[in-house]
């Protein structure tokens, strides 16, 4: 007789929280090799939080990835693993959104027309979107007020406008001064950043980046590049991000100290990068995951600048910068991508998972490039991802992909580019509609444990085959099984392959279906889980609030003793638990810890352990 084991599918139990799980439909769209027309045509692109932004040709905005807030401006909030276009919400367009010519996503997506009008969209919690609301929206509104802009920036709940003028806009979140108009409070609607010291107001600005920050903080600091080469800073200053020299936030701008001869700025999380007209770059503030691109994991409170490949010499030849999270991108003059930083998520685009303190050249990856990536004309960095726009005005993408935000229809981390697929172009019918996909783990007559998929589709078109992949750590899939498919059927029809040699704890399971033609498509992930007794995951990791949740399975329940040491062995928490039978999520306060990192470990009444590494910031 069978019984399910208490740890079925749980994917959408696990899909908020770990990184390599979508949120969208279950439906399949369409696939590579064919399922969208031809080559897209984008001028200008942004990379938002886990989402990706890119600017037409023909002026309209095309959007990817993560929707939770409506960052996409389609009228919902569903995830979105190709391109969709940007509806025209209340800008008075036709259907869509129109004659857009830059672009900027942070957690809110911000346009602007060539009348000089700006219009956003997405969250709006803090007033980010500047239409006097906090309402969240789900298709373009016009930000109250502002005229004659000519760059914008979108920040962690905050955004910044420049005009024609020189002067400079900002509104949103402020408790840290990132508006910097000489208060902590937050502004529904655009107000002028002041002058340095509160005099006057801050002239003469030719470009403006907003910082970015996840977690639910909005700290962040903001960046202005004056016309005669200096650089200006204003907010959090934690970490030494204002580059003036202290760590004391500012409400106004401050000059960040030795720089000149600047001709591009960006400000990441905690950290900024500033290019010069020799082609060097100078980086400052936090440096934990290699930000600054010196050698060392220091943190600068001035300017250094970034070291060569290999930590020799210094970076050179550089004509554009892109701060992301904690990880950095320049584009060269010969048109190859230089990164640096962390690369938990394959950013750096380097065919691994290892963090940087110098510069490495972009792999080629997918993009028909001999070894490195060739040809870019434009770089963005997104919170963990990368994207980059080549001459012919395809866009290439690699690193986090777990809510789209690359493009190639997956939910699969690329650590070298892929094609953004459907940018800019119309989509076809779907070859095939999935109805559902689901991967169980099951105990047979035995008492052996074997993973159980199954799938079923409303029709298929062309259907060659279906591979079954799996993975250990929802990144790496390879292949386990095959099934052929029906060629073309428009009745209901249902599969199922068994797993006879299943993995031990959590392992993530695919399908893949391929056409006769060799396009093919993915289905979501479904995360499974085989043990009786194990702790799934830890976050945030690292956390910053005070706080960790911490997601354990227990078979049979009951009271586990939960404690946490330090580097040398010493018990900083004890405390019991109860836990209820199948999957968990508790909450444990760490308030009382130092920054550093530690070790949860969790003991059942069986004296069973299970424990994980966390750190605290």
């Amino acid at each position: 007789m069978k019984k399910t084991l208490l740890l079925t599918a749980i994917f959408f139990f696990l899909s908020s929280l770990l990184k390599v799980l979508p949120f969208g439909e279950s439906r399949w769209l369409s696939g590579l090799g064919g399922a969208f027309n031809g080559g897209a045509s984008a001028q200008t692109i942004a990379a938002g939080s886990f989402y990706s932004l890119a600017l037409c040709n023909d002026g309209t905005v095309r959007a990817l990835g993560r929707n939770t807030y409506g960052n996409l401006g389609d009228g919902t909030v569903t995830q979105r693993l190709t391109p969709v276009q940007v509806k025209t919400g209340a800008s008075g367009c036709v259907t869509y959104l129109c004659n857009i010519t830059a672009l900027a996503a942070g957690d809110q997506s911000l346009a602007l027309k060539s009348d000089g009008t700006l219009w956003a969209w997405g969250w709006n919690a803090n007033g980010q979107l500047g239409d006097g609301t906090t309402a969240t929206k789900l298709t373009p509104v016009q930000v109250s007020g502002l005229t004659g802009i000519t760059a914008v920036s979108a920040g962690a709940y905050y955004s910044l406008a420049r005009k024609s003028d020189g002067t400079v806009w900002a509104w949103g979140y402020n408790n840290f001064g990132q508006l910097g108009d000489n208060t902590n409070t937050q502004r529904l609607t655009p107000v002028q950043v002041h002058g340095s010291g509160n005099v006057g107001f801050l002239t003469g600005i030719t470009a403006v980046s907003a910082g970015m920050n996840t977690g639910g903080l909005g700290e962040a600091h903001s960046l202005a590049l004056k016309s005669d080469g200096t650089v200006w800073a204003w907010g959090l200053n934690n970490r030494g991000q204002l580059g003036d020299g202290t760590n004391t936030n500012r409400t106004t701008p401050v000059q960040v100290s030795g720089l000149t001869g600047i001709t591009a700025v960006s400000a990441g999380m905690y950290y900024s990068l500033a290019l010069k007209s020799d082609g060097t770059v100078w980086a400052w503030g936090f440096n934990w995951y290699n930000d600054l691109g010196d050698g060392t994991n220091t943190d600068r409170w001035t300017p250094v600048q970034v070291h060569g490949p290999g930590n020799v010499g210094f970076l050179t030849g550089m004509k554009a910068v892109a701060a992301g999270m904690y990880h950095a991108l320049a584009l060269k003059n010969d048109g190859t991508v230089w990164a640096w930083g962390n690369n938990g998520s394959g950013q750096l685009g380097q065919g691994t998972w290892t963090n940087s303190t110098t510069p490495l050249q972009v792999l080629t990856g997918a993009s028909g490039c001999s070894t490195y990536l060739c040809n870019i004309t434009s770089i963005a960095a997104g919170y963990e991802h990368s994207l980059a726009l080549k001459n012919d005005g395809t866009l290439w993408a690699w690193g986090g992909n777990g809510n789209g935000a690359l493009g190639d229809n997956t939910v699969t981390y690329r650590t070298t580019p892929v094609q953004t697929i459907g940018l800019c172009t119309v989509m076809m019918p779907l070859p095939i509609e999935l109805l559902s996909f689901d991967a169980s783990p099951v105990q047979d007559n035995n008492e052996k444990y074997y993973v159980s998929c199954q799938w079923s589709t409303a029709s298929e078109i062309n259907n060659d085959y279906f591979t079954i992949e799996r993975s250990q750590d929802g990144k790496i899939f390879s292949d386990i099984g095959l099934k052929k498919g029906a060629g073309n059927s428009n009745t209901t029809l249902y599969y199922e392959f068994d797993d006879q040699l299943p993995y031990t704890g959590l392992s993530y399971y695919r399908l893949k279906q391929v056409d006769y033609n060799g396009a093919f498509t993915y289905s979501q992930i479904r995360a499974v889980y085989i043990g009786t007794f194990g702790l799934i995951t830890i976050y945030p990791n690292p956390s910053t609030d005070g706080s960790i949740q911490y997601i354990v399975a227990s078979e049979a329940g009951g009271v586990a003793s939960v404690n946490v040491y330090d580097v040398l062995g010493r018990t900083v928490i004890s405390n019991t638990e109860t836990l209820e039978g199948g999957v968990a999520t508790k909450k444990l306060s760490t308030a009382s810890l130092s920054s550093g990192s530690y070790l949860l470990q969790i003991t059942n009444d069986n004296l069973e352990k299970t424990q994980k590494q966390f750190v605290i910031k």
